[in-house]
């Protein structure tokens, strides 16, 4: 049986309490987590899951509209430290301590690929990158 979290939905006071559903929701999905959350994000096109990532070495993976916890993602040596979602919201990229990223496909739980250094950066271009598999990067200005 999937876990789930209180369903969120608009409070019937103005201000946020302990009682709000969103609140409790929040609530729920930081007590899913083993260490502290380092990163939530929404997916891009349809805001319809949330990725929470955390210190605990783990990824959830959420539906918004039910609280329902899709999915459980795990392979990372140390704490993860962002997550990034495809614009497809198919994939999921984790960002982790031991300086690795993951490529992670949303609907399996399964790891697509494992980049073992990540690349650094001089003045906006690579100038070091070790990796088993090839990984085309474009920085962008901000």
């Amino acid at each position: 049986m999937a876990r789930r979290c209180q369903q969120p939905g608009a409070s019937t006071s103005e201000t946020t309490s302990y009682t709000d559903p969103s609140f409790r929701f929040l609530r729920c999905i930081a007590n899913a987590h083993a260490q502290a959350v380092s990163s939530v994000k929404f997916s891009p096109k349809t805001g319809s899951m949330l990725a929470t990532a955390s210190a605990d070495k783990t990824v959830k993976v959420w539906r918004t509209d039910t609280g329902e916890l899709l999915q459980t993602l795990q392979g990372h040596t140390q704490g993860i430290s962002d997550v990034a979602w495809t614009m497809a919201e198919n994939y999921l990229c984790t960002a982790s301590d031991d300086h690795t990223l993951k490529l992670w496909d949303v609907q399996t739980g399964r790891l697509r690929l494992g980049v073992n250094a990540v690349a650094h950066l001089d003045q906006g271009q690579i100038v070091k990158r070790r990796s088993k598999a090839r990984l085309h990067m474009r920085i962008m200005p901000m």
